[in-house]
């Protein structure tokens, strides 16, 4: 959700529209919150799958053990044995 206001953040244009959209689906602020009209908002759907594709939520460390002849990450030489947590974040 952080990641989701994050963007929103860095683009208000978007964050316009999905204000826009939600203010139609429910006029009245007070509204009880339903789980089919908000699944049916698609802009709302939109964000929130577009936010998750670029910052997917995984575990952290998803550890792995350097080949017994090491490798080179970057301009890094990583000894083999060495246990490796990697991120699926995209940038």
């Amino acid at each position: 959700m952080c990641r989701t206001l994050n963007f929103l953040i860095d683009h208000p244009e978007c964050a316009r529209r999905l204000a826009d959209e939600v203010k139609s689906a429910y006029p009245d602020a007070r509204t009880r919150l339903s789980y089919d009209k908000v699944h049916a908002l698609p802009y709302l759907d939109a964000v929130l799958h577009e936010s998750m594709r670029l910052r997917p939520i995984v575990a952290e460390g998803m550890e792995r053990v350097i080949p017994k002849e090491g490798t080179i990450l970057g301009n890094y030489f990583i000894p083999g044995g060495v246990s490796a947590a990697l991120t699926a974040t995209v940038f």
